[in-house]
């Protein structure tokens, strides 16, 4: 009997594990396809600006929202899209998307809504007369202070030969609760701070918060 009892505990923390590892791993994908589907919303605003269809940043800010509801959204989920910095003239975009998921009508496993967000940054070159719509992605990822694990910190969508704004970078100190920043590259260098502002962007990079 006690047996029987022990190998039902058992049978149940192991379908506790199993659902825990689902759901984790449902969370993960609906991120990862946010964040992938956010940075090809984003490129085709880039695109419009480089190519000279939108100059002001009332339209930017319409083609941003439009792209982003035409790429992402569905009819079983939600969007809040907001506008965290919009400068035309420094070609500098920075959006944030709440994506918010809905249980289907069939879903009997008494799931409730789910939330999934991504912050992604657009970086125009406009000083470019020759503005090339080559673009790549720059990640950034930092350990929060007191957290054990890496989580992606920063990710922007630059034209190529685009210098990096440090500014998107100004509170990653504080975040991950160091006193000094440099950053390890998927190159294989280490830059800090003042270095990966002169960074001329040629390709996607990954850059990793040395801490």
């Amino acid at each position: 009997m006690r047996t029987a009892i022990i190998s039902i505990v058992i049978g149940l923390i192991a379908a506790m594990t199993i659902i825990a590892v689902v759901l984790i791993g449902g969370a993960n994908t609906r991120e990862q396809t946010l964040e992938n589907d956010m940075s090809d919303a984003l490129k085709n605003v880039l695109v419009e600006v480089l190519s000279g269809e939108i100059d002001d940043e009332e339209e930017m800010k319409g083609a941003i929202i439009g792209n982003i509801v035409e790429t992402i959204g569905d009819e079983n989920s939600s969007l809040n899209v907001k506008i965290l910095e919009l400068d035309i003239e420094k070609g500098l975009a920075c959006v944030q998307v709440t994506k918010t998921y809905e249980p289907s009508a069939n879903d009997q496993s008494g799931n409730k809504e789910s939330t999934v967000s991504c912050t992604r940054c657009v970086i125009v070159n406009r000083t470019n007369e020759e503005a090339s719509e080559t673009l790549y992605t720059v990640d950034f990822y930092a350990s929060p202070k007191s957290v054990n694990s890496t989580i992606k910190y920063q990710s922007v969508t630059v034209e190529e030969g685009t210098c990096i704004p440090t500014s998107l970078l100004s509170g990653v100190a504080d975040f991950a609760g160091v006193e000094s920043v440099s950053w390890k590259c998927s190159d294989g260098n280490v830059y800090t701070t003042e270095e990966l502002s002169e960074l001329e962007v040629d390709k996607n990079l990954t850059f990793t918060l040395v801490q």
